[in-house]
C-alpha cells in the first residue's frame, strides 16, 4: 500500500523527534514525540522512544508505561523488551529485568547488547557462573564488545580468578584505550595480584584520562600509602574528596594516612566525617579507635572498638585491637581481659579448630626439630631486638628455623633476620588458610606466634592448628584466648608461679633465666655523663608509646617533679608530633602544678642513633604502668639511664621488673605507687650515684642474663624439646576418647 500524506507527515515528524533526541535536545524531542502521538496515539515507535526519553529524564514509571504500550502494539520487537529491561535494571528490579532480557533473546538470540545486559543483571544477583556465560556469548556475537570483556573481568575478579580478570580487562583496554574506569578496575586486579607498581601506573594513567575519577584518586592514595609515599597518598585522597565530598571510604583512608603521619587529631576528624555519613561503617569505627588510642584517649578508643565488633561480628582485627587497648587501662582487670580473649576465640577462631588435627610429623623424640616463627615484625621493630639474637644463636644440630614473615616493606633489620634463618617464607598477601597450608607442608613441629593480638597478627592461622605444637611469645603481654595455642613463654617474675594461671588459655612455661633476651642496637653510641652535671637540675624521661601514660601515671610523674625542685620531664613518642595531643598533655600536667617550661615533648626522630643519643638528655627514666616499657627500658639501661618501675598485678605491668631483675638491677623495682615515687626522688637526690650507674651499667648488662643469648637460647631450646617430648608421648589420635 503506498504511503499516504498522513503517513509521510508522521514519519518526518518522528525522524525530527529522533534527531532532537540524539542531539540532546530533550525538550524539543519530547514535544515532537507527543505531536506524533496526538496524531497517532497507537504509534509504537513514538511510545518506545518517548519511554526511553522518560527513563533518561529520571521518570521510570512513565518510561515503563510508554515502553509497555509499545510492546502491546508490537510484542515481537526485541528492542522494546531490551529497553524495558534497562528501565527495570535502573530501578533495581533485577528479576523483572531478567525476564525482559530473556524475552529479548527469545526474539533475537544473538543480540549482543541483550546478552551483555543480562550478564550484568545476573552478576548483580550473584549468579556469577550464568553471568560469565552470557558475557562470553556477547563476545562470541561481537568479539569487539568492550563492555562484555569488562564484565568478564569484574566477574573473574570477584571469583578470585585474577589472572583471567587481568587478561579480560587488558582486552577491553585494547578496544578502548582511553577508558579510565577500566584502568581503575585493572589496577584493582593488579593490587590483588601484588603487582603494586603496575597498579599505580594504571591509576596514574586513569587520572590523566579522567582527572575527575574520584575512585582512582582514592585507590592511588591507598597504594601510595602501601609504598610509604605518605605525602603523595594524602594529596591523592584530598583530591578524591575535592571531587566527591561525600566519599566515605576516602575520609576513612585519609584518616589512616594522617594517623601514619602522626596527625591524630586530624585523623579523628576524618574518621568522624566518615561515620557521620555512615554510622555503620565498622572499619571507620576501628580506625577511629586506633587514632583515639594513639591520642591516649583510651576509654573512647575502647568504645569505638566495641562498636566495630558489634557491627561486624567477623571483624577479628578490631576485636584484637580492643584486647590490646584493654591492657593499657588499670580499670580493666585480668579477669575481664581473659573473658574477652576467650570471646575472641569463640567468635573468630573456634570454627576453624579441629578440621584437620592429624599430623604426619615423625614422633622421633631426638630428631632435629622444625621451629617456625610467624611475625609481621621482622623489621625495625621492638620484637626484632629480642628475636634476632635467638635466631642467630639456635643450635642448628638441634633445630631447623623457618621464618614466616608478613613484612610488606622490608628494611635492613629484615635482611639481618633473613640471614639468620634457615628458611625464609614471605606470607604477605596470603590468607590464613593459605599460610596454614604452607606451615603444614613444611612439617613444622613447633609454630611460634610473635604478635599475639597486635597489628597484622596471624592468630587466625594459629586457630587452624597447622602445627602439632603452638606457642605464643614476645609481641603481646597477655593470653591469646585461643584453645589452639598450647603454650605461652614467660618467667617467674612476669608471671609468678601459681598466680593467675587459670586466666590464661595457654599453659605457662616459665623460662628459668627470663623470657627476654635483649640485643642492643647502637653500640657505637657512647654513654655520656648525667645531664644534671652540666644543667644543674634532674631530667626525668619516658620514651614510651603515649597510650601507656594514662592519668594515674601522669599524676605520679607530676608528684615526682614537684618533689624534685626545678626538675624537668622529657617525653618522646610518635604520638606527640600531633600538636593537639601535645597540648592536652601539657594542660593535664599544668593542672598538677608542672609549668610548661619544665615539660619537653618530642615526636619521632629520624634515626635509631638519634633516638639513643636523646637518652643523653635524661637522668632517670620513668617506666609507665600498668603497661610497662620493654625495648624502651632496655635501651635506657644500655645508654646508662636507670629505669624506675612499678611491679604490677599482671604480665604487662611486671615486664619492667623482669628486665631489671634479670639485668641485676632489682633495686630499681618498686611495689607500690608511693614506693615508685619515693624511689625516683631518692635517685634524683644522689647525683654521684647517677654518675656511677652510667659508668657501670652497660658492662653490667652485657654480663647479665638479660643479654646472655647463648644461655637464653639453650634454655628456650630445652623448653621446646620438653614440649616435643610431651607431644610424642600423647595419644596420636586427637579424636580418641
Amino acid at each position: 500500500m503506498p504511503m499516504t500524506a498522513h503517513d509521510e507527515t508522521i514519519r518526518k515528524t518522528l525522524d525530527l523527534a529522533v534527531s532532537h533526541h540524539k542531539a540532546g535536545r530533550f525538550k524539543e524531542a519530547e514535544i515532537t514525540y507527543r505531536q506524533v502521538l496526538v496524531a497517532e496515539p497507537e504509534n509504537e515507535h513514538a511510545n518506545h522512544f518517548l519511554g526511553i526519553l522518560a527513563a533518561q529524564a529520571g521518570q521510570p514509571e512513565m518510561a515503563l508505561q510508554l515502553i509497555s504500550k509499545a510492546i502491546e502494539q508490537n510484542p515481537s520487537e526485541p528492542s522494546y523488551h531490551l529497553h524495558l529491561g534497562n528501565v527495570y535494571l535502573a530501578q533495581n528490579r533485577l528479576n523483572d529485568a531478567v525476564d525482559a532480557y530473556d524475552k529479548t533473546l527469545t526474539l533475537r538470540p544473538g543480540f549482543a547488547e541483550a546478552l551483555f545486559n543480562l550478564g550484568n543483571v545476573l552478576r548483580l544477583l550473584g549468579r556469577f557462573k550464568e553471568a560469565t556465560g552470557y558475557y562470553q556469548k556477547a563476545i562470541a556475537s561481537n568479539p569487539d564488545y568492550a563492555g562484555a570483556h569488562i564484565g568478564l573481568g569484574i566477574i573473574y575478579r570477584k571469583q578470585g580468578q585474577l589472572v583471567e580478570a587481568a587478561a579480560a580487562l587488558k582486552r577491553a583496554l585494547a578496544l578502548q584505550p582511553d577508558n579510565a574506569e577500566t584502568l581503575n578496575n585493572l589496577a584493582g586486579v593488579f593490587t590483588e595480584l601484588g603487582q603494586i607498581d603496575e597498579a599505580i601506573k594504571a591509576l596514574e594513567k586513569a587520572i590523566v584520562l579522567n582527572p575527575e575519577l574520584a575512585a582512582a584518586h582514592n585507590s592511588l592514595g591507598i597504594l601510595y600509602f602501601e609504598r610509604g609515599r605518605l605525602r603523595e597518598a594524602e594529596t591523592a585522597l584530598q583530591r578524591a574528596l575535592a571531587i566527591n565530598r561525600d566519599y566515605v571510604e576516602a575520609y576513612n583512608n585519609l584518616g589512616n594516612i594522617l594517623a601514619a603521619r602522626g596527625r591524630f587529631s586530624e585523623a579523628v576528624m576524618n574518621f568522624s566525617k566518615a561515620l557521620g555519613s555512615d554510622p555503620n561503617f565498622a572499619q571507620a569505627h576501628n580506625n577511629l579507635g586506633n587514632a583515639l588510642k594513639a591520642s591516649a584517649r583510651l576509654n573512647d578508643a575502647l568504645s569505638s572498638y566495641r562498636k566495630a565488633v558489634a557491627l561486624d561480628l567477623d571483624y577479628s582485627e578490631a576485636h584484637s585491637n580492643l584486647l590490646l587497648a584493654m591492657n593499657y587501662l588499670p580499670a580493666c582487670r585480668q579477669e575481664e581481659i581473659f573473658a574477652e580473649s576467650v570471646r575472641w576465640w569463640q567468635q573468630h577462631g573456634k570454627g576453624f579448630f579441629g578440621h584437620d588435627r592429624f599430623y604426619s610429623n615423625s614422633r622421633d623424640k631426638k630428631r632435629r626439630l622444625r621451629i617456625g616463627y610467624l611475625s609481621p615484625d621482622f623489621r625495625d621493630h621492638s620484637v626484632a631486638c629480642f628475636i634476632e639474637p635467638v635466631l642467630k644463636s639456635h643450635d642448628r644440630n638441634s633445630v631447623e628455623v623457618f621464618c614466616y614473615t608478613n613484612v610488606s616493606r622490608p628494611d635492613t633489620v629484615t635482611e639481618r633476620i633473613r640471614a639468620a634463618a634457615d628458611h625464609w617464607v614471605s606470607v604477605v598477601g596470603r590468607d590464613a588458610e593459605n599460610i596454614g597450608a604452607r606451615v603444614r607442608a613444611d612439617n613444622i613441629d613447633i609454630l611460634v606466634d610473635l604478635a599475639g593480638h597486635t597489628v597484622k597478627n596471624s592468630l587466625l592461622v594459629f586457630a587452624r592448628k597447622p602445627a602439632p605444637i603452638q606457642v605464643t611469645w614476645l609481641g603481646y603481654p597477655n593470653t591469646t584466648g585461643l584453645a589452639a595455642m598450647d603454650y605461652r613463654l614467660t618467667d617467674a617474675v612476669a608471671d609468678p608461679a601459681g598466680e593467675g594461671d587459670e586466666l590464661y588459655s595457654e599453659t605457662l612455661v616459665r623460662l628459668e633465666h627470663g623470657f627476654l633476651c635483649y640485643q642492643a642496637e647502637g653500640a657505637a653510641v657512647p654513654v655520656t655523663e648525667p645531664p644534671c652535671v652540666k644543667q644543674g637540675h634532674i631530667t626525668f624521661g619516658s620514651f614510651n608509646n603515649l597510650a601507656k601514660t594514662g592519668p594515674e601515671v601522669l599524676r605520679s610523674w607530676a608528684k615526682i617533679l614537684n618533689a624534685c625542685k626545678d626538675s624537668h620531664l622529657i617525653l618522646k613518642s610518635v604520638n606527640l608530633a600531633d600538636e593537639a595531643t601535645a597540648d592536652t598533655l601539657r594542660q593535664f600536667l599544668g593542672q598538677q602544678g608542672i609549668a610548661a617550661n619544665r615539660i619537653h615533648l618530642l615526636g619521632q626522630l629520624e634515626s635509631k642513633n638519634e633516638h639513643l643519643e636523646m637518652y643523653g638528655k635524661v637522668d632517670i627514666a620513668l617506666d609507665p604502668f600498668p603497661y610497662n616499657g620493654t625495648t624502651t627500658s632496655c635501651e635506657a639501661l644500655w645508654m646508662g639511664v636507670p629505669v624506675v618501675t612499678l611491679q604490677g598485678e599482671r604480665h604487662s605491668g611486671r615486664v619492667g621488673a623482669s628486665i631489671l631483675r634479670h639485668a641485676g638491677l632489682e633495686d630499681l623495682v618498686a611495689d607500690s605507687i608511693e614506693g615508685y615515687i619515693a624511689l625516683a626522688v631518692s635517685l634524683a637526690d644522689d647525683r654521684e650515684a647517677l654518675r656511677e650507674f652510667r659508668a657501670q651499667v652497660r658492662d653490667l648488662m652485657q654480663q647479665s642474663m638479660l643479654m646472655d643469648k647463648k644461655l637464653f637460647t639453650a634454655t628456650l631450646e630445652e623448653a621446646y624439646r620438653t614440649m616435643w617430648l610431651q607431644w610424642c608421648d600423647a595419644d596420636p589420635d586427637p579424636h580418641a576418647p
